[in-house]
């Protein structure tokens, strides 16, 4: 997943859910691609690390009311410059 700006300022939210990578009848190499298990320890769905490479402008959020299943990611960026 890829978010450019476009405008200076720019915001972004996205919401994930359902994250699914397999080679043939192989299992899903993702661990909790439905974002369903989350402990709250730091704001991103269990088995998975944050990554900011917006100089800290990124909010994740584990949230209620997914696409599927019981939880969602959700990442929103804020003051994007293109």
């Amino acid at each position: 997943m890829h978010a450019t700006a476009i405008a200076a300022n720019s915001s972004v939210d996205i919401y994930m859910d359902s994250v699914s990578l397999s080679l043939g009848t192989e299992a899903n190499v993702f661990n909790n691609g439905g974002f369903d298990e989350y402990t709250g320890t730091n704001s991103a769905a269990d088995g998975w690390a944050k990554f900011d490479a917006s100089a800290g402008l990124a909010a994740y959020a584990s949230v209620e009311n997914p696409s599927t299943g019981g939880r969602s990611q959700r990442l929103a960026v804020n003051g994007m410059a293109p």
